[in-house]
This record gives C-alpha cells, sequence and structure tokens, in this order.
C-alpha cells in the first residue's frame, strides 16, 4: 500500500480579478435588455430570422447571458436607425 500525500494548498496560478458592477447599474442594464420573443415581436418578424441573421452576422446586434441570448434596447434602436434606406440602390 501506497502512503498517501497530503494535497499542496499552493495555487498554481494568481486568481482572477473580479469586476464588480455596482447593483443600480446591473438592474438598469438589465431591465434595458430584450428577449428575442420580444424583439422579434418589434421588427414583425420571426425568431428564426433572428437566429438566421446571428449566423451570417448580420441583423442588431446581441448580448450572450450564459446560453440566453438578448439585445439591447438601445444597440437595437441605433440598428434600426442604421437600417433606414432613401432608395433601393443603397
Amino acid at each position: 500500500m501506497t502512503a498517501l500525500r497530503p494535497r499542496s494548498t499552493a495555487r498554481l496560478s494568481a486568481p482572477a480579478q473580479s469586476f464588480e458592477v455596482p447593483r443600480q447599474l446591473a438592474a438598469d442594464s438589465a431591465a434595458n435588455l430584450l428577449t428575442e420573443s420580444e424583439v422579434a415581436q418589434i421588427l414583425r418578424t420571426s425568431t428564426r430570422a433572428l437566429q438566421a441573421w446571428r449566423v451570417r452576422g448580420g441583423g442588431p446586434p446581441f448580448v450572450r447571458v450564459g446560453r440566453l441570448v438578448r439585445y439591447s434596447n438601445g444597440a437595437l434602436n441605433d440598428w434600426l436607425s442604421g437600417q433606414t434606406r432613401r432608395s433601393t440602390s443603397e
């Protein structure tokens, strides 16, 4: 039987620095995030169209929160403003 060695308590790397977001800022930012379904309703399109745009790299900018996809209200408005055209040749 082999003798068990005690575990080392030394860390292999330095701990990652934490970044704290003030609670009010986090609450305001989270309140301005829209779901995929909400954006589809606003744009009067399907969620599948939004998914296809994300794959191709088009469409409004989005945020990934874990596995969730969210859209910033401000970024959506900015994207919509950039979609305005004066003619079909643009």
